[in-house]
């Protein structure tokens, strides 16, 4: 999932933008179909001609996932979305247009060093790919889930202690595409600990997210450092 903007050196402080915002009745409602979600949170970037395509990342609070016998359940709607970016997002058509209700955007500085404890927040989509089918299929199980996430964070540069690592229980997103591709993506939340080993591989893995499903509002890393 990309805006435009340069790619700023994973040597120095990241100075990124981060928006909240709260999604009309009307938005929820539409964005349950998580393409729709996808492209609604692009519609606040305008792309120049010939500048660089650039990640944007977010992650949606969403209303209780549905009541079913289904594992995974489906998740709820959307409510409130947190967008991070390079470049400078324009949020005003969205709200004139009355699709969001409200929003707050600011930028933040991230710079971190190794050796350097953090607390880490991600909603992510935990999946491999079959060797003989080339399929991608969601891991089940905590202790899947829990292997997985450290797997991925040690190759962006974090060590994490499987023990601090606590997913939640997942849900699927779902979805169609224009052309009719329906869409299903299986989401965990997570929370867990850890210690910046590659301060270059982290810095990189902040601002281009951690595994699959970006595009639906998987691997956006929310951090804050331990005392």
């Amino acid at each position: 999932m990309t805006a435009s903007h340069d790619t700023p050196s994973t040597g120095k402080p990241l100075t990124l933008w981060r928006s909240r915002l709260d999604l009309a009745p009307r938005t929820q409602t539409a964005c349950v179909n998580v393409d729709q979600l996808h492209r609604f949170v692009l519609a606040g970037f305008t792309p120049a001609p010939g500048e660089e395509r650039m990640p944007v990342l977010y992650a949606a609070q969403r209303a209780t996932a549905s009541r079913s016998q289904a594992t995974p359940r489906r998740a709820g709607r959307p409510q409130k979305i947190l967008v991070q970016s390079l470049a400078q997002p324009d949020w005003s058509r969205l709200e004139q247009d009355g699709l969001i209700t409200s929003t707050a955007t600011q930028q933040v500085q991230q710079h971190y060093r190794a050796g350097e404890p953090v607390e880490i927040r991600i909603i992510a989509n935990p999946a491999f790919r079959e060797r003989t089918t080339g399929k991608r299929r969601a891991h089940t199980g905590t202790a899947d889930h829990t292997r997985w996430l450290s797997r991925r964070l040690h190759d962006n540069g974090l060590d994490t202690d499987p023990e601090r690592v606590v997913p939640s229980a997942p849900a699927t997103v779902t979805g169609q595409k224009k052309d009719g591709h329906r869409i299903h993506v299986a989401v965990c939340a997570f929370m867990a600990q850890g210690t910046v080993l590659d301060p270059g591989l982290f810095h990189r893995a902040l601002t281009h997210g951690v595994g699959q499903g970006k595009a639906y509002g998987c691997g956006l890393l929310l951090t804050r450092r331990l005392l």
